[in-house]
């Protein structure tokens, strides 16, 4: 399950960049219990637009989402000057899409 998931995180691009955040070695950790996905990553820089962190947050979340066996997906930021907000975006806009 685990090269699954990675095999879909390095479909998603840094919107400013445009290369994959995997060949950019933005993700820091990826696990995977009982149907549930955690990937960490963190931005280019530490003042990285938050508006495209959360895009990127969100589409890891979609990404690894499509995966069979995958009931949810924690996904959080690192080492972003604004972690916190960014974070409560990120899931804001996952609940939005996911649903209650």
């Amino acid at each position: 399950m685990i090269e699954r998931i990675w095999e879909k995180l390095r479909e998603v691009k840094d919107p400013e960049v445009g290369r994959s955040i995997v060949e950019l070695g933005l993700v820091d950790e990826v696990r995977y219990e009982n149907g549930v996905v955690y990937v960490t990553f963190h931005p280019t820089t530490p003042f990285c637009p938050s508006t495209l962190s959360v895009q990127m947050g969100v589409d890891i979340y979609v990404r690894v989402s499509e995966l069979e066996g995958v009931r949810n997906a924690i996904v959080r930021i690192k080492d972003h000057a604004y972690e916190k907000l960014v974070n409560e975006l990120i899931d804001l806009n996952i609940r939005k899409i996911s649903g209650p």
